[in-house]
């Protein structure tokens, strides 16, 4: 459940454009239905053929992606991690052969953008790479008996020129069993602008290149608010 959110800057629009809503509640008049953050940095609007992400925090970089059909903000995550249920993520499963490590029954699309101050503190030739070790010391943290067995970067086939594909090869702790289990955290790795690496998740390759191909950036003032009331007002 997500809650309208004023946006103090353009309150006298936003009021009346943005609902208290469910995203999961059915649509009445084909109206896009969005939610904006506490904060009022970050954006969602689902229609019914596409979902848009948008992250308006002018005192970073401000970026956005979006993806075909109706997604949901996670509501653990927050709301650039957009998940949809998958009736047949049991069965998936079981035909990889390995009850494999999961943070999610199905699917799954998010970016999370790293400035260049977020990866200073990192070893690595460039800002991917710095992004790359990042992302393992923070799994060597957030999860159980994580154990990193092998960590392989390489070109990933996209739009965006360079970007790496970050396989994380692991043991970990499956979230119903006390047991550890032989995983792999996939991650997709693009420097949008220098210094600045946006880190995908996606539960597949089909997932991947939907967010890649939609991905922007822009450093406007008022970054993407004008195209989240276009859509909004169509």
């Amino acid at each position: 459940m997500f809650a309208s959110n004023r946006i103090a800057t353009i309150s006298a629009v936003a009021q009346s454009l943005i609902l208290v809503i469910c995203f999961s509640v059915a649509y009445a008049n084909d109206e896009p239905r969005a939610a904006i953050s506490e904060d009022d940095t970050e954006a969602v609007i689902q229609t019914k053929s596409t979902t848009y992400y948008f992250n308006n925090n002018s005192a970073r970089m401000c970026y956005t992606f979006s993806l075909p059909g109706i997604w949901q903000p996670s509501e653990t995550q927050g709301l650039s991690f957009l998940t949809r249920e998958d009736p047949d993520f049991e069965i998936k499963q079981r035909d990889k052969g390995s009850r494999g490590f999961r943070l999610w029954s199905g699917d799954v699309g998010a970016v999370w953008l790293y400035s260049p101050e977020d990866l200073v503190m990192y070893k690595g030739d460039d800002p991917i790479s710095k992004a790359a070790n990042s992302i393992v010391t923070f799994s060597e943290h957030a999860f159980d008996d994580f154990k990193a067995m092998g960590v392989e970067l390489v070109p990933y086939d996209s739009s965006w020129p360079d970007a790496k594909m970050l396989r994380i090869t692991c043991t970990i702790k499956a979230i119903d069993d006390d047991v550890a289990v032989d995983s792999e955290i996939i991650k997709v790795l693009v420097e949008v602008a220098p210094g600045w690496v946006a880190q995908l998740s996606a539960s597949d390759d089909k997932i991947f290149h939907s967010i890649l191909e939609t991905l922007s950036i822009t450093s406007t003032p008022d970054c993407y608010w004008p195209q989240f009331f276009e859509i909004m007002e169509k």
